[in-house]
């Protein structure tokens, strides 16, 4: 009978034994695959900036999208109708581009110090841009390098200057005929965006998105 017993005793501690062996490990098993090295600054910045860089491609190709669709637009108009009708082109096919160009998240804009259309005001942070190319200009920097890009409160924001060219002294300059003033005026009675030289700034493109986590 005590060696029944005992076999008993030693195999329930054995098994006990085995038990909190097998629980320990599982234990530790568990505590490794859910432990994760954190990210140091350096990858974090590099991550960021990668994704900076992802994210100012993409604007520039909408930036560009934006462009090529309005000039070709406005071509087709002046063909057909002379500075007159590119009028009333730019004031409904400009927002439908820019509408159709701001998905995802993305939006797409065209702004300026002295504007044609109201709604394309600058708000603050796009004035401050504005006027930092103005002085960069005037400082001998080069139109195509006048870009602003930065991430301020999970924002990506960016803007590139749009210069005044041959085709904007038409409607924009300092010679606008009068019937084609008067034209301007209908459309647009709040109209300040005049007296314009080849290749002053006439505005920037305007680019924002929400950063992705």
């Amino acid at each position: 009978m005590n060696k029944i017993l005992a076999i008993c005793v030693t195999t329930i501690g054995v098994l006990t034994l085995v038990s909190c062996r097998s629980y320990g490990t599982a234990t530790k098993v568990d505590e490794t695959a859910t432990k994760k090295d954190p990210l140091t600054i350096s990858q974090l910045q590099n991550q960021e900036a990668s994704s900076k860089q992802q994210m100012q491609n993409i604007a520039k190709q909408k930036m560009q999208q934006f462009g090529k669709q309005l000039i070709s637009e406005l071509l087709n108009a002046i063909g057909t109708g002379g500075f007159e009708s590119a009028v009333e082109v730019c004031q409904q096919q400009a927002p439908k581009i820019a509408a159709e160009l701001s998905t995802n998240g993305w939006t797409l804009s065209r702004t300026s110090l002295k504007t044609r259309n109201t709604d394309n005001q600058p708000n603050e942070w796009q004035k401050e841009v504005l006027v930092n190319f103005e002085q960069q200009l005037k400082q001998g920097e080069a139109m195509d390098k006048l870009v602003f890009s930065d991430i301020k409160n999970g924002q990506f924001r960016m803007m590139k200057a749009i210069p005044t060219g041959q085709l904007c002294v038409a409607c924009h300059g300092t010679n606008i005929s009068s019937d084609l003033r008067e034209k301007i005026n209908q459309h647009y009675p709040q109209d300040t965006a005049i007296n314009f030289s080849l290749n002053d700034i006439r505005g920037a493109f305007s680019v924002t998105a929400p950063m992705s986590e």
